[in-house]
C-alpha cells in the first residue's frame, strides 16, 4: 500500500500537481493497518462465485463486520487457489467500484514484504512453474513481473474506487499501464519469459496516472488529506448551444476537471490552468474535442473543486441530427 501511495504522489508530482496522494490508516508505530476479514462460508463455496458474485458477496460481508463510511477497502482474498489439472484460477477476480476493490491473492507471494524488499522484488528474476502455479504477468512468468501487473492492477482496481473509467492512454494505471508499475522503482527491467536480456526503459515507457486520470484525482475527496469543510450541493450545470457548437459547463464551486469520452472510458481532457483560481465557466467547442466525444454513447464528466461529480449523456444534452454528426 504505501508503493502504490508513493506511486500516485510522484506520478502526480511529475505532472505539476504536487505529491498528492490517498491517505492510509496507520497504527501507533507507523505501519499499515491490515484486518482480517473472516468470511462465513468455506473455500469450496466461494470457488463455485464468477469474479462479480465474489465482489458483491464481499462488499456485503466487509460492510457489515468492518462499516466506515468514509473509507475505500482493498480486499485480497486468502483463498484463491490455482488447479494444475484444470489449468484455472480460482476466487481469482479484479474488480473495484463503490468502496470495495478486490483482487485475487495467488500471486500475492511475489510481493515485498517491506519498502526495503521493494527493489529486490522487482529485479528477481525466479521463473515461475505455470504447470503447478498461477501467472498474473502477461506471460513474462517471472516473480517480479507478477509483482508488478499484481501491485499495478489492485491499485487500478483503487483507481475505480475513487471514480476513475478505463483510460485510453497506453502506460496509464487506468489501462494496462499497471503491467509497467516496477519501473517506477527501477532503473533497469530484467529479464523474463519472452525476453532474455534486461531492458533499459526510458522515462515515457513508465506506467503513470496520464492527465485524464490525473485531473480527476487532483480534487477528489480521497485524496484530500489535510482536513477541510467540504461543501455538500453539487452545483454544476452543463447545458449546450446548437448554434456555436459548444457545451457549457457551469459550477459554483469551481471546475477542478473536465474528463471526455464514451461511456466508460476517458479519452481525453478539457487543459485548465491551475496556476490561476478555479474557473466558475467553460466552454467546450465541439470543432476541438468533438473527437473525443465519439462513439454511440459520449460523455462528460465534471469534478468540482468539492470533488462532487457530474456526468452528462451528450445525447441529453442535443438534438440527434446534431449528436450523429459528432460520431
Amino acid at each position: 500500500m504505501k508503493l502504490m501511495q508513493t506511486f500516485t504522489a510522484e506520478r502526480m508530482y511529475d505532472l505539476g500537481f504536487g505529491r498528492i496522494t490517498f491517505n492510509l490508516e496507520f497504527d501507533d508505530a507507523g505501519r499499515v493497518i491490515v484486518r482480517t476479514l473472516k468470511a462465513d462460508e468455506t473455500t469450496d463455496h466461494y470457488h463455485k462465485m464468477d469474479g462479480l458474485k465474489l465482489w458483491y458477496y464481499t462488499d456485503r460481508l466487509i460492510r457489515r463486520k468492518f462499516p466506515n463510511r468514509y473509507a475505500k477497502n482493498l480486499v485480497i482474498p486468502a483463498f484463491t487457489r490455482f488447479r494444475p489439472e484444470t489449468k484455472k484460477a480460482y476466487a481469482h477476480t479484479a474488480l473495484g467500484a463503490g468502496k470495495l476493490a478486490l483482487f485475487g491473492g495467488a500471486n500475492i507471494f511475489t510481493w515485498p514484504d517491506s519498502i526495503e524488499e521493494a527493489q529486490r522484488a522487482f529485479m528477481d528474476t525466479t521463473r515461475i512453474d505455470t504447470t503447478k502455479f498461477f501467472s498474473d504477468s502477461v506471460d513474462r512468468h517471472t516473480f517480479w513481473a507478477a509483482a508488478s501487473t499484481t501491485i499495478g492492477a489492485a491499485l487500478h482496481e483503487l483507481g475505480h474506487t475513487f471514480g476513475l473509467p478505463h483510460s485510453q492512454s497506453h502506460h496509464d494505471i487506468m489501462t494496462r499501464g499497471f503491467d509497467r508499475f516496477n519501473r517506477a522503482f527501477t532503473l533497469i527491467e530484467p529479464p523474463h519469459a519472452r525476453r532474455s536480456k534486461p531492458y533499459e526503459f526510458n522515462e515515457a515507457q513508465i506506467a503513470r496516472w496520464d492527465a485524464t486520470s490525473a485531473v480527476w484525482l487532483k480534487f477528489n475527496r480521497w485524496f484530500a488529506i489535510d482536513k477541510k469543510d467540504l461543501l455538500e450541493q453539487n452545483r454544476t450545470v452543463v447545458t449546450a448551444d446548437e448554434n456555436l457548437r459548444t457545451i457549457r459547463i457551469e459550477s459554483e464551486n469551481g471546475i477542478g476537471g473536465i474528463i471526455l469520452g464514451p461511456e466508460g472510458s476517458a479519452a481525453g481532457h478539457v487543459p485548465i490552468d491551475y496556476n490561476r483560481p478555479p474557473p466558475k465557466e467553460v466552454r467546450v467547442s465541439m470543432a476541438d474535442f468533438g473527437n473525443y466525444l465519439a462513439g454511440k454513447k459520449p460523455v462528460i464528466r465534471v469534478i468540482d473543486t468539492q470533488g462532487l461529480t457530474k456526468t452528462t449523456h451528450l445525447r441529453d444534452l442535443m438534438p440527434t441530427p446534431f449528436v450523429r454528426t459528432w460520431r
